[in-house]
């Protein structure tokens, strides 16, 4: 279980350890929102997502270098809710999400439960 929550924490990470590299980071207005988009050094899309009062709001996601999907989530008002997604090879984890706390993982392998908290 602590394994999980290390690998769902580091992975999650992802979202503020990419903020510091030399990338292209561009802001959209969109209506009273706004649309953040983060490249990769190879010009494919790293991260995008919205902000809402400056808090991260909205669905997230984060992709590899090669443009696969890493990380899926959403944040209301700055706080993981819902169900978020991080794909790893072949392992696919999901977590329940309340308010940033952390409610049920599930790890799957090839569309086999692996692990259930």
């Amino acid at each position: 279980m602590k394994a999980l929550y290390a690998i769902v924490f580091l992975m999650g990470m992802g979202l503020v350890a990419q903020e510091n590299k030399g990338s292209k980071k561009e802001y959209l207005k969109e209506g009273n929102q706004i649309r953040y988009v983060e490249y990769h050094d190879n010009g494919v899309v790293a991260q995008t997502g919205l902000f809402k009062n400056e808090e991260l709001h909205g669905r997230w996601i984060s992709y590899d270098e090669e443009g696969n999907k890493v990380m899926m989530g959403t944040y209301e008002v700055g706080r993981k809710t819902s169900k978020w997604l991080f794909w790893q090879e072949d392992v696919l984890i999901e977590v329940d999400y309340d308010d940033n706390k952390i409610l049920r993982s599930v790890q799957w392998n090839n569309a086999t439960l692996i692990a259930e908290n």
